[in-house]
This record gives C-alpha cells, sequence and structure tokens, in this order.
C-alpha cells in the first residue's frame, strides 16, 4: 500500500508542530533509546532506511506498543525536524503522535500501517 504524498506532507508538517513541543526523538539511537525507557508513543521510519533499520524498529514496536509507520524519506523526516537526513523519528507525547497518525488515516490500517509499505524501498 502506497501513502498519498500529500498525506505524508501533512503528517511532516505534524511531525515539525511535535519537534517544536520537544516531543520527538530523532535519529536511530535516540529513538531506541526511547523505546527502551517506555517512551516511545508512535515511530516513523524513512521508506528509504536499510531493511536492518526497519527490522530493528519492527522489534521495537513489538516490545513497546508503539505505532509503526513508514513516512517520506531520510530527507523528508531530517527536514520535517530541521536536520539532515534521517532513518527515523520517535513522537513521544501521545496527542502529538496521534495528530500525525490521523494525517495519514486513509493509509492506516489497525496500530499499523499495511507492513508491505514498510519494506518496500
Amino acid at each position: 500500500m502506497k501513502t498519498d504524498l500529500g498525506l505524508e506532507a501533512s503528517a511532516l508538517r505534524a511531525v515539525g508542530v511535535a519537534r517544536r513541543a520537544g516531543r520527538v526523538e530523532i535519529g536511530t539511537r535516540a529513538v531506541r533509546q526511547a523505546g527502551r525507557e517506555g517512551r516511545l508513543a508512535a515511530i516513523l521510519v524513512a521508506r528509504d532506511a536499510s531493511e536492518s533499520v526497519r527490522e530493528r524498529f519492527e522489534r521495537v514496536r513489538l516490545n513497546t506498543g508503539a505505532e509503526l509507520v513508514a513516512c517520506g524519506d531520510r530527507g523528508d523526516l531530517g527536514r520535517a525536524v530541521g536536520r539532515g537526513p534521517v532513518a527515523a523519528l520517535g513522537i513521544t507525547e501521545p496527542g502529538l503522535a496521534e495528530l500525525v497518525l490521523e494525517a495519514l488515516q486513509p493509509a492506516r490500517v489497525g496500530s499499523v500501517l499495511d507492513p508491505v509499505s514498510i519494506l518496500e524501498a
């Protein structure tokens, strides 16, 4: 299932709101640490992230219950938070995570986007 680019743009704008609120972990290391600490509400993984990164965050999702979505590429995620390319972002505030996930609503299935969309590169 491909996500509509307009929906992704809306979701990435919502990520910017979460960033300004200080509720976004940036980069794979920071997101994994937030997962270990039980602070994640949602994880966004770049569509062009490596297979090992995608698999790692699927395990984080299983361990934390955080929603996992593929959204944009590394450049898109980085621009959303005012940084260079990043493979993953973690949203730590449930209300802000829901704002991001609602922006992707038509592509959302249950608690996770269609796993095929995460594996497509």
